[in-house]
């Protein structure tokens, strides 16, 4: 094995001709688009873009298109999104009033982004079509939406 074949960081790593989907586990910190930037300039690709922006102080899953696959982009964000989140009610709950409460923000509801946000701040309407209750352990709620 020559040198440059040893070090991993060094190795191509070839795009499929028809492109490819990546899906990036993204830290806290860097905006989507420069992890986006990075992974373009990592893999050498001339082409990448996200589906979605995660804020600057999110992590999350980011899925990203590279190459030719980046034209199917489009189509990917008009499937439903899952979130998997985790919810600390400040004082008890009883389970009739915490199930009560989640009935309460299904359906449409308005949104209006935070002050520092990467997307534009204009309120806007989301279907929640269903919030469950997971798991409850003392305050902290693990929901699906």
């Amino acid at each position: 094995m020559s040198g440059s074949e040893a070090v991993p960081a060094r190795r191509p790593l070839p795009l499929p001709p028809e492109g490819a989907f990546l899906v990036v586990d993204k830290p806290r910190g860097p905006s989507s688009h420069q992890v986006t930037a990075w992974v373009r300039d990592l893999l050498r690709v001339d082409r990448a873009g996200h589906a979605g922006t995660l804020d600057p102080g999110v992590s999350g899953v980011l899925v990203m298109s590279l190459g030719k696959a980046l034209r199917l982009l489009p189509l990917l964000l008009t499937f439903p999104k899952r979130y998997i989140t985790v919810v600390t009610l400040h004082g008890p709950a009883p389970p009739a009033s915490v199930e009560r409460v989640l009935k309460e923000f299904q359906g449409p509801i308005y949104q209006t982004p935070p002050v520092r946000s990467a997307v534009r701040r204009e309120r806007r309407v989301r279907t929640i079509h269903r919030l469950t209750l997971i798991e409850r352990s003392g305050r902290e709620l693990l929901l699906e939406v």
